[in-house]
């Protein structure tokens, strides 16, 4: 009996969509917006920040 293999392939995500990774006023922004993707293992997150500013692991 043969098995067919599922083919993955993996898919960046855009962390909060056009949204620049910032402190929100609004604190569901990024809560919201991960409700609304499908995450698989393989996959990454790339987080877009305005240049010059260092985020925190940075500091």
């Amino acid at each position: 009996m043969a098995a067919a293999a599922a083919v993955s392939v993996a898919t960046t995500h855009e962390v909060g969509a056009s949204a620049v990774w910032t402190i929100p006023a609004n604190p569901t922004i990024y809560p919201n917006w991960a409700a609304t993707q499908t995450f698989l293992v393989g996959d990454s997150l790339r987080c877009r920040f305005f240049v010059g500013h260092l985020t925190d692991s940075q500091k």
